[in-house]
């Protein structure tokens, strides 16, 4: 993989080596992030069983996620190749087997509703149960909401909305449900 590195941690004469893996690292991360809350976020976190780590990542992150943090696979490279392409090289060691699966990300529930539009109620979801912690506040208005089976997504933030189940039960029976409502 390629990063692009800020110009201001690299010039003529002096490479801020520490600054530069620190950096990679940050974008590293935050691509696994990308990775975990994308399009796929409910079959990766089924295959990984709640254990989502850095080679889990590898496995699942696509270029389309990766560019959207400035990492670039190699092979994808269309530039010129010189000395400045492949030097300096920086190696980001990484603990192999560290679990990147947040214990709960904040995200939009989006209510559907073809008379008023839709209706979007910030939430906190936790990754591993699927749970969406709803307050009690919101609970009266969700319910309310509910009626005429709409439908319900939840959105991290990058536009990719995850269906969401009324409550622990629908979503047990429901096989393409990961997330679902959660009162308190």
């Amino acid at each position: 993989m390629t990063i692009d590195i800020p110009e201001n941690l690299v010039n003529k004469t002096t490479l801020y080596t520490d600054d530069i893996l620190k950096y990679c690292e940050k974008q590293l991360r935050k691509a696994a992030r990308a990775t975990i809350i994308g399009p796929d976020c409910e079959k990766i976190i089924t295959e990984t069983c709640d254990d989502y780590n850095w080679g889990d990542f590898i496995l699942h992150a696509t270029k389309e996620i990766l560019a959207t943090v400035g990492i670039l696979c190699v092979n994808d490279y269309d530039g010129p190749i010189d000395k400045s392409t492949i030097y300096p090289r920086f190696t980001v060691e990484v603990n192999q087997d560290e679990v990147l699966l947040p214990d709960c990300v904040e995200g939009a529930l989006i209510i559907r509703d073809p008379e008023e539009g839709d209706i979007r109620i910030d939430v906190d979801a936790n990754l591993s149960t699927g749970a969406i912690t709803v307050t009690e506040q919101d609970e009266d208005s969700i319910a309310e909401k509910m009626k005429d089976d709409r439908k319900m997504f939840i959105d991290f933030g990058n536009g990719v909305e995850h269906p969401v189940a009324i409550n622990e039960e629908q979503q047990e029976e429901t096989d393409d449900t990961f997330f679902y409502l959660e009162y308190g």
